[in-house]
């Protein structure tokens, strides 16, 4: 479940940011303060999902305890 998290952030991060490598001096229009408005509420969701997959899956055993 970690390493699919991860791959969905890195995926995130590579289809909405551009590289720091292309990015230049002139090139900048400001901060880029939008990307707090699809990543907060991203991370939040996927926070929730994990804590509520979690739950569901020690109430059915699936962790073998």
């Amino acid at each position: 479940m970690k390493r699919l998290t991860v791959v969905l952030i890195v995926a995130a991060m590579l289809l909405v940011t551009t590289p720091a490598y292309a990015q230049t001096v002139s090139g900048a229009h400001g901060r880029p303060w939008w990307r707090l408005f699809i990543f907060i509420p991203v991370s939040v969701l996927v926070g929730a999902g994990v804590a509520v997959g979690r739950r569901i899956a020690r109430d059915r055993g699936w962790f073998g305890r």
